[in-house]
């Protein structure tokens, strides 16, 4: 007899020989994207009075034990060998002789590790930065930066404003990569994960948004630098003949100013005499109008960069324009005095101003979400669309990813079991799926795009007619006939439009996440500015700027690329039962990623399940035929 040790919660429990059998499984082929762990046919344990006290007296008359309500941690030997470590015991029942309860491991721990974890719960401040002109070219330019700033349109559908042909930085999300996402569930949560998928470059190009983006707050910095003050004329003009339209232009001529280096006077206009100086004029307009429009207009070296037209009496304060100086740039101001209706203008305006050198703005973005999206689902979802299985190696305590295409056709690492071989006991030839198997995106109620969602078929009529296997925690963004540099431009509607002030601000609710591929090589260059900044030129090589597509993202793309040899071994599905002769160190060394062969068949199998009792010679095995066509 094989002696057993279980112990629960740090204390050996006493068992009933020969009385735990183990179902040992990680995938069903017959429906992969189901996740299984490992576990115990029922177990009874004798109602001792070392096992009464280790579940706290649970069925003693008047007991108030939590143990039924709790996962309680287990491990489990056979003959000194470690077979579940790190699982945890459910007590199901009691009789009046015994407890009923079921042990678990394998990746039921990580849902346990996960439990009651959203997105929201994640620590994004790996990707915390300052935003400027500077982080934001590193986040559109560079693969290298945590953060990503492709161009997006983030404004929500009710505001039909074209994009700005300069982009606003701060109305831009930062986006994360997908892949740094699943790692850091876990990461953060302690545990390890490698394999296919981390380490490949696969999914590297999968980027999202933060449903709530990000806090801003100022950061601070050197500030702005005044730079004094002018004031102009009064001009007036008083034409009331009536008899043609009337166009008058006249300068303003500067009658006082304390302006200082870079900027001085000169034939009455604003002057500059160093380079690359951002300047913001701020402006009071003190006009009066009984007849005709009036137009101030404000030129850089004698072309229009401003105007403010009036036709009543009014004062405008506050007006500011922001412009890049350079050594001989000039600075004028021009009144355009039209008639209207009747021929007629009686109009004055004078200008007051200040000046002064601006401190490029710069915030502090801290990244949050409140996704309610689960840590576990996000998994799944990466998991399901590059067809990955998971297994925990106890051993290591990692927990390692596998393509199940991968798996299925590494017939050089398989594992000869032809010495364990003793009978086949029958075959089953349907697995979960459909005649059609539907894997599905959810879609903003305003996507009107052609759906990217996919299927496989099965060519077998005796299975039912179709499902949905699938539905994605990422919706899909709509483009629709926008575009920016030739590139489709697409629609993330994390901004409310406030039509009361007409501006753009953040919505209060939470919104999807969306799934995208980043790509490189926008055509030509644009604008950009932070704020009410002087707008600055992105002017890096084409094929740097980062932009954002649906290109290789439909459901059909993942599964034609990461499911293709699976869907060939389903068109002929062969489940098989077999009597093996497995030991202890079988099992400990067992593993669900490598293939096994026998001889007896001249076929390779993959391992659905395992039914395992120590103190059994022979176990009850599923294997998957593997078609030699695969």
């Amino acid at each position: 007899m094989v002696e057993e040790i279980l112990i629960i919660e740090n204390k050996q429990v006493d068992l009933i020989p020969k009385t735990i059998t183990r179902n040992i499984q990680l995938n069903n082929l017959g429906n992969v994207t189901n996740k299984q762990s490992s576990y115990s046919q029922s177990i009874k344990l004798p109602k001792t009075t070392k096992n009464t006290k280790i579940f706290e007296f649970l069925g003693v008359v008047g007991n108030q034990s939590t143990a039924p309500y709790k996962k309680l941690k287990c491990t489990y030997y056979c003959g000194g060998v470690c077979l579940v470590n790190d699982g945890y015991a459910v007590v199901n029942g009691t009789t009046d002789m015994y407890y009923n309860i079921v042990i678990y491991n394998g990746i039921i721990t990580l849902a346990t590790a996960l439990q009651g974890k959203t997105m929201a719960d994640l620590d994004y401040s790996y990707a915390n930065h300052t935003l400027s002109e500077n982080s934001y070219k590193d986040g559109l330019l560079s693969d290298n930066t945590l953060y990503q700033y492709p161009v997006v349109d983030y404004s929500d559908w009710e505001y039909t404003n074209i994009f700005p042909a300069t982009v606003q930085i701060d109305k831009q999300y930062p986006m994360l990569r997908v892949k740094q996402l699943f790692k850091n569930i876990f990461t953060q949560s302690d545990l390890i994960v490698t394999g296919d998928y981390i380490d490949e470059t696969i999914g590297n190009d999968e980027i999202t948004n933060i449903t709530d983006a990000y806090n801003i707050t100022d950061a601070g910095g050197g500030g702005d630098t005044a730079l004094g003050s002018f004031a102009t004329n009064t001009i007036t003009k008083n034409v009331t003949d009536g008899i043609a339209p009337i166009h008058i232009e006249n300068d303003f001529n500067i009658t006082s100013n304390s302006l200082s280096s870079p900027l001085s006077v000169s034939s009455n206009k604003i002057t500059c005499n160093s380079n690359n100086k951002p300047i913001q004029f701020t402006c009071t307009f003190t006009c009066t109008c009984d007849d005709g429009i009036g137009t101030i207009r404000i030129t850089k070296n004698n072309v229009t960069i401003d105007s403010f037209q009036f036709d009543d009496d009014i004062t405008e304060t506050n007006y500011e324009v922001n412009t890049i100086l350079n050594n001989g740039d000039d600075i004028g101001f021009e009144l355009i005095s039209v008639s209207n209706g009747s021929y007629d203008v009686v109009l004055s305006a004078r200008i007051n101003g200040t000046a002064k050198e601006i401190a490029p703005s710069s915030y502090d973005v801290n990244i949050i979400s409140n996704s309610e999206i689960t840590q576990l689902d996000y998994i799944k979802d990466v998991m399901n669309r590059y067809g990955l299985l998971i297994n925990y190696n106890a051993l290591n305590n990692t927990y390692e990813l596998k393509n199940i295409d991968n798996l299925i056709t590494d017939f050089d690492n398989a594992d000869n079991w032809t010495t364990k071989y003793q009978s086949s006991e029958g075959e089953l030839y349907k697995s979960s799926y459909y005649q059609k198997n539907n894997f599905k995106f959810n879609y903003d109620e305003n996507y009107i795009d052609e759906p990217l969602d996919g299927y496989f078929t099965i060519n077998n009529p005796v299975l039912a007619e179709q499902k949905e296997i699938y539905t994605s925690v990422f919706n899909i963004a709509y483009a629709g006939t926008r575009q920016f540099k030739t590139k489709s431009l697409y629609r993330l509607p994390l901004l409310n439009y406030d039509e009361d002030n007409d501006k753009l601000v953040a919505k209060e609710e939470t919104s999807p996440l969306y799934l995208f591929k980043l790509k490189r090589g926008l055509p030509s260059t644009f604008n950009a500015r932070l704020l009410n900044d002087t707008p600055f030129s992105v002017t890096a090589s084409p094929q740097l700027i980062g932009y954002v597509t649906l290109e290789d993202t439909s459901m059909q793309y993942y599964l034609d690329t990461y499911y293709n040899k699976f869907i060939q071994l389903l068109q002929n599905y062969k489940e098989v039962k077999m009597k093996m002769k497995l030991s202890i160190v079988d099992i400990y060394n067992f593993s669900f990623y490598k293939l096994i062969f026998l001889e007896q068949t001249g076929k390779y199998y993959f391992i659905n399940n395992i039914r395992f009792n120590p103190n059994k010679p022979i176990s009850d095995v599923v294997l998957v035929e593997i078609p030699f066509y695969v």
